[in-house]
């Protein structure tokens, strides 16, 4: 004869059971993100070319863009104190970060380089004249409500790969239409997505300056 579970333990294990499922229901669906080019300010100018002659069209690679370990990862960043980092684990990248961001940096720089043809370096071509390498320190919405992104670049000529230029920069760009902190997601990524082509603007400034 099967023996009765008693009551308590029955009463312990419905308990339980209905706790499982009320966390479930309450779990936030998982959202993915990816970050978008954006125009430039100003349409770029075109400078004349010498003699009448057509002037020769750069090549640029976007060749890599380095992330420390803590944001090298799907999970959307936020910082929330001075030495406090929010993972969060409901809205994530849709690809690697460092990958998503040499793309968009490179739509970001053909857009302001009108007279160069900007290739990532995953792109089979035959050869460049520029390649543009990215150490990235932070990329994350801050606790104020701005999106912050500090890196070092170097561009690199075809001569041993040697630095032609670099620059060392910290960008931010107000989180719109969200609440202070940057919770609309959304809105934290669009911002994350202009301090990108703010960098593309400054190094773009600097293939083309003096």
């Amino acid at each position: 004869m099967a023996r009765r579970m008693p009551k308590p333990f029955l009463l312990a294990g419905v308990v339980l059971l209905a706790a499982t499922l009320a966390g479930c229901g309450s779990s936030p669906p998982t959202r993915y993100f990816v970050l978008s080019a954006q125009p430039p300010a100003q349409p770029p100018a075109t400078a004349p070319a010498a003699g009448g002659m057509a002037a020769p069209r750069l090549t640029i690679a976007v060749g890599s863009v380095k992330l420390p370990d803590v944001l090298d990862r799907v999970q959307l960043v936020h910082r929330s104190g001075a030495n406090t980092l929010d993972i969060d684990g409901s809205n994530l990248w849709a690809e690697p970060l460092d990958e998503l961001m040499r793309r968009i940096l490179a739509e970001d720089l053909s857009a302001r380089l009108p007279g160069a043809t900007v290739f990532t370096a995953a792109r089979p071509i035959a050869a460049v004249d520029r390649t543009v390498i990215v150490e990235v320190s932070r990329f994350e919405t801050e606790g104020d409500g701005h999106a912050e992104l500090a890196a070092r670049w170097y561009v690199l000529g075809t001569q041993d790969n040697r630095p032609l230029a670099s620059h060392t920069v910290t960008l931010q760009a107000p989180v719109q239409g969200g609440a202070a902190g940057g919770s609309d997601t959304t809105a934290r990524v669009a911002a994350l997505s202009q301090v990108v082509a703010d960098l593309a603007t400054d190094i773009s400034a600097r293939l083309t300056g003096p």
